[in-house]
């Protein structure tokens, strides 16, 4: 993994992710990540006074962990061979 999104952005780090969202790594769940995200980025809504730029933060975060529970799921998958 280059550290860039398609967009050439670089992408979230793994620890910044686990921060933004209050998760602890080895807590990571789909469902909890969902859960976070859905709370933080509804708090974050500039409709009730929140902030945009955070609001990208925990989406980027959101995001980060989907890709970290995804590679943890195919190397269980690969383990399990």
């Amino acid at each position: 993994a280059s550290g860039e999104s398609i967009l050439g952005r670089k992408k979230m780090r793994l620890d910044e992710a686990l921060m933004v969202l209050n998760l602890e790594k080895d807590k990571v769940t789909a469902e909890a990540v969902q859960k976070q995200y859905e709370r933080y980025f509804t708090a974050n809504s500039v409709e009730k006074g929140g902030s945009f730029y955070l609001q990208s933060k925990v989406y980027r975060a959101k995001e980060q962990l989907d890709e970290f529970i995804k590679e943890q799921q195919q190397q269980q998958q690969n383990s399990g061979k």
